[in-house]
């Protein structure tokens, strides 16, 4: 593992950045079904979560670009992050 997150390649970032976010938005909707079932509002709609899964993976891009300079890793985390606002916005503008 240790191997895996010390590569300066695409598609270290571009994994390293679904599982974070992938891992992130599971939390916060874990989180936010605890606060449904005790009735308290934690997000006005559900889709923010989305977005707020974003802020580990675009802190983790920082770490690798400036403390570590794997710039190819960084592109692939940006990627992912990028890929996931279109989703969102594509998202809420067909719910809505």
């Amino acid at each position: 593992m240790n191997k895996l997150l010390n590569k300066d390649d695409f598609f270290t970032g571009i994994i390293l950045g679904i599982a974070i976010t992938g891992i992130t938005f599971l939390l916060l909707f874990g989180v936010y079904y605890i606060f449904q079932y005790f009735q308290i509002q934690m997000v006005r709609e559900k889709s923010y979560l989305m977005l707020l899964s974003l802020i580990p993976p675009i802190l983790v891009f920082r770490y690798y670009m400036v403390k570590l300079k794997y710039d190819k890793t960084g592109k692939g985390i940006l990627v992912v992050a990028f890929l996931t606002m279109v989703l969102f916005f594509v998202w809420t503008h067909l719910m809505a």
